[in-house]
C-alpha cells in the first residue's frame, strides 16, 4: 500500500508538471504541452564587438543612460574584476531583448543586424587624432575636450603617458590596444554566446566589418587570431593564402575588382560599381571620388581584422589571397575557383 508520503509527492510534482505546459497569463493560459521540433532557431544570429571610444567611467555613464543612443547587451572593463578564477563581465540588456548597438549596418545580405545581433562593448580609447605624435599635452587636452576621460577619478596625462609605448601610430592617429586580462573576459564571454546561440565563426565580426564607411570599432589592434586560435571567430588558413599568392610579392598593387569580389561573398557590403558603360573622363569626379574612398573603406575594415599590420585600404597580393582563402574555408572551395575563372 502506497505511503502518504509518496501520495503526496507524486500529485506535487503532477502539479509543477502540469504548471509547466499551462501558463497564466494576463487573459488567457498559454498550454505548452505540444511545443515545435526543431522547426526554430535562436533570433541571435551575430556576435558584433565595439570598443567604447571612453574610460571605464564614462562607459558605464554613457550606456546605462535612458537619454543616450546606443546601448549593448555587454560591458568588459579593461582590468575585469574577477570572482574566483572566472573574469566579471556586466551584463547591461538582456540577450533575449534588442539592443541598439549596430546601427545602419550590413552582413550577406542582411541589413537588420540590430534585431539578430548581440554586441559586446570593450572599454579602449579606439583611437586619438594626433598629427604630432610627439604633443602629449594637445593629445591629453583633445581627451578631455571629446570627453573621453572621466572627470573625476580619470587616468591623468602622466598616467596616460606612461602607456604611450605600446600605442600603434597610423593614419595621423594613436591606436589603442586591449589588455590580456579583457581579452581573456571577452573569449569567455564570446564563446559563451556562440554556443548558446550556435553563432557560426564567420558571423563574430567587429562594427568596422558591417557599417565600414562610419565605423573604425574594435580596430586594428583587437587580437582577432588570439580569438580564433582560443576557438572564437573566423581565420584563414596560411597554405591557402600562400597557393592564392603564387609567388607573387605581398605588397604588390592589385587591380581591386577580384578582391572585392571575394569580400562581397564573405559578406561585406561593397559599393555600387561605376557605370563602366560611360568613361571615366565623363564621369563627375565627386563621382568617382566618392567610389574610390567607399571602396578603400570596405578593404580597409577587412583588413584591420584580418591583415592589421597593413590597412591602407589599398588592394594587393596578401589581401586579396587573404579574402581569397576565407572565400574557400567558409563558403566552399569551388566559390573561391569560381570567382578566379571570371
Amino acid at each position: 500500500m502506497m505511503s502518504l508520503q509518496k501520495i503526496v509527492w507524486i500529485l506535487l510534482l503532477m502539479t509543477i508538471g502540469c504548471q509547466s505546459q499551462k501558463r497564466v497569463q494576463d487573459d488567457y493560459y498559454d498550454d505548452t504541452s505540444h511545443p515545435a521540433q526543431e522547426t526554430f532557431d535562436s533570433r541571435v544570429q551575430y556576435l558584433i564587438m565595439h570598443y567604447t571610444a571612453v574610460d571605464e567611467g564614462r562607459s558605464f555613464d554613457l550606456l546605462t543612460r535612458p537619454d543616450w543612443p546606443a546601448s549593448a547587451h555587454y560591458l568588459v572593463t579593461e582590468y575585469p574584476k574577477m570572482r574566483g578564477k572566472k573574469p566579471v563581465v556586466y551584463g547591461l540588456v538582456d540577450e533575449k531583448l534588442r539592443a541598439w548597438q549596430a546601427g545602419k549596418s550590413y552582413w550577406a545580405g542582411n541589413t537588420n543586424l540590430n534585431s539578430g545581433s548581440i554586441g559586446i562593448e570593450i572599454v579602449n580609447f579606439g583611437y586619438i587624432d594626433a598629427p604630432d605624435p610627439n604633443d602629449d599635452n594637445a593629445i591629453y587636452a583633445l581627451m578631455l575636450k571629446e570627453e573621453r576621460i572621466s572627470k573625476e577619478g580619470g587616468i591623468s596625462q602622466a598616467e596616460l603617458m606612461k602607456q604611450k609605448s605600446s600605442w600603434l601610430y597610423a593614419e595621423d592617429r594613436y591606436w589603442f590596444p586591449f589588455t590580456a586580462e579583457q581579452t581573456t573576459a571577452v573569449i569567455a564571454l564570446a564563446k559563451g554566446i556562440a554556443q548558446r546561440h550556435d553563432i557560426p565563426p564567420e558571423h563574430i565580426l567587429g562594427h568596422m566589418d558591417i557599417a565600414p564607411q562610419r565605423k573604425h570599432d574594435p580596430g586594428p589592434l583587437f587580437p582577432w587570431q588570439e580569438l580564433y586560435d582560443a576557438g572564437v571567430g573566423a581565420w584563414y588558413l596560411p597554405e591557402a593564402v600562400e597557393w592564392y599568392v603564387q609567388d607573387r610579392p605581398l605588397d604588390q598593387e592589385v587591380d581591386p575588382q577580384l578582391l572585392l569580389k571575394a569580400l562581397k561573398v564573405y559578406g561585406y557590403e561593397i559599393p555600387e560599381p561605376l557605370d563602366e558603360r560611360i568613361p571615366k573622363k565623363l564621369l563627375k569626379p565627386q563621382e568617382v571620388k566618392q567610389y574610390e574612398e567607399s571602396r578603400r573603406m570596405v578593404i580597409r575594415a577587412f583588413q584591420m581584422h584580418f591583415r592589421p599590420s597593413n590597412f591602407s585600404g589599398i588592394a594587393d597580393v596578401e589581401s586579396e589571397a587573404i579574402a581569397l582563402a576565407l572565400v574557400e574555408r567558409y563558403k566552399g572551395a569551388d566559390v573561391a575557383l569560381a570567382l578566379l575563372r571570371k
